[in-house]
């Protein structure tokens, strides 16, 4: 029967036949595979389901997904019948239950599933939560360094970012901030990083009040104006900074684009860092400002991957690999808890980002290190924009999936 726009599939014998015996669905974003059992005992031959058309696939999964109590029952011979004669007598029971079903899982299939939640808003943060579990909260609060998000916990389970640890309370969770933000015609560092015990650094981050916009959804618009505030009262430079936090998926991930407009003030500028091994003056710990995570410490375990593959090799319990995007993952022993990725756009840094990377055991860390090449000079009234995508997930990332992430984040419109 041939089908007009609009309509719910049909669904035949043929079809129903042709899914006989499926057990499982298994489908992923990347290429959906179906595998399949038959609880009747009887051999089902094979099918592929990437061979199938949409519309077959949609017969298919209206047949096994929403019939399934009167679809097994017409796989389980009774009464000394034959599967092929059972399966014959419950047809006409197993259509019209489909039919019926067909336009909600029509709208299932469109629309894929996500994490339920509600919106947890004081006058310092947002979250977004499920009772008492927080996927995500953003604080602008003015009495803290710099704006933060903390935790990331995928499905509001286990909390990837550590904030503001004993050894290193300037360390924000997930955070931006410069290293040094020197004049050209100054030979004195101005420190925007580190901060004295009262929490004050000697380069002051400053904000307003962010313009927020939420979906019932869980999906977050968030943009800041910033200010790097010099020792003397001026404006070293303006930030406006925006970021998009996606609709939580069923399994509890979601990602944070990240978009940041710079503008220098009245004065030329000279962003700085500490110096790299091999400079004069170079430290095993330089090159480090910008968008930054400081990471759960031990029990839980990390392990780092790129899109060039995985990162294995560690001095003084330092990386520094180059790659379009970086994923750290975290394990509990066998346990997968989640993953964090960083995406950075090849425009922030003309290719491949430098990464800047602690695996030691009480500080991962890590840093899209786009200074550690050199220092970047800024003329007055100059202007750049670098963008950035983490993606939070509740397994490993893959190499692959690296991949095709970075491919889709910077194909989006």
């Amino acid at each position: 029967m041939a089908e007009r726009a609009g309509e719910t599939p049909a669904i035949d014998r043929k079809d129903l036949h042709q899914c006989a015996g499926a057990q499982t669905i298994r489908r992923s974003v990347a290429g959906e595979r179906v595998t399949k059992t038959s609880r009747a005992g009887g051999s089902v031959s094979d099918w592929n389901w990437q061979s199938f058309s949409a519309k077959k696939q949609l017969r298919c999964l209206l047949a096994i997904t929403k019939c399934r109590p009167v679809f097994w029952h017409c796989l389980v011979p009774e009464n000394n019948h034959t599967l092929e004669e059972d399966y014959s007598m419950n047809i006409p029971k197993l259509l019209p239950a489909c039919k019926a079903a067909g336009a909600g899982l029509l709208a299932l299939a469109l629309f894929p599933p996500t994490a339920f939640g509600e919106w947890q808003r004081d006058d310092h943060s947002l979250a977004w939560v499920r009772d008492t579990n927080v996927f995500w909260r953003f604080s602008f609060d003015p009495a803290r360094g710099k704006p933060f998000f903390h935790p990331l916990a995928p499905g509001g389970i286990t909390p990837l970012t550590n904030f503001r640890p004993a050894d290193h309370p300037w360390h924000y969770a997930l955070w931006f901030s410069w290293k040094y933000i020197d004049r050209a015609d100054d030979a004195k560092h101005v420190n925007y990083w580190e901060e004295n015990s009262a929490g004050n650094a000697q380069g002051k981050t400053r904000w307003d009040p962010p313009v927020i916009e939420t979906q019932p959804d869980g999906r977050a618009t968030i943009r800041l104006k910033l200010r790097y505030v010099n020792p003397s009262g001026e404006i070293d430079m303006t930030e406006l900074r925006e970021l998009r936090v996606s609709v939580p998926a069923a399994d509890g991930g979601f990602s944070i684009d990240w978009l940041a407009r710079f503008t220098a003030g009245e004065k030329d500028l000279v962003l700085n860092r500490t110096p790299m091994p091999g400079e004069p003056g170079g430290a095993v710990n330089g090159g480090y400002a910008g968008l930054s995570a400081r990471m759960v410490p031990l029990p839980i375990t990390l392990s780092v991957i790129t899109t060039a593959g995985p990162v294995e090799r560690f001095v003084s319990n330092r990386a520094r690999p180059d790659a379009a995007a970086v994923a750290c993952n975290f394990t509990d022993g066998s346990h997968d808890v989640g993953g964090l990725a960083f995406f950075s756009d090849p425009a922030n840094t003309g290719g491949d980002a430098p990464w800047y990377i602690i695996d030691s055991r009480q500080m991962p860390f890590i840093c899209q290190a786009l200074l550690a090449p050199k220092p970047r000079p800024v003329p007055a009234h100059g202007e750049f924009t670098l963008r950035y995508r983490i993606g939070v997930s509740p397994k490993a990332w893959t190499q692959a999936e690296l991949t095709a992430g970075q491919k889709q984040w910077l194909e989006t419109p």
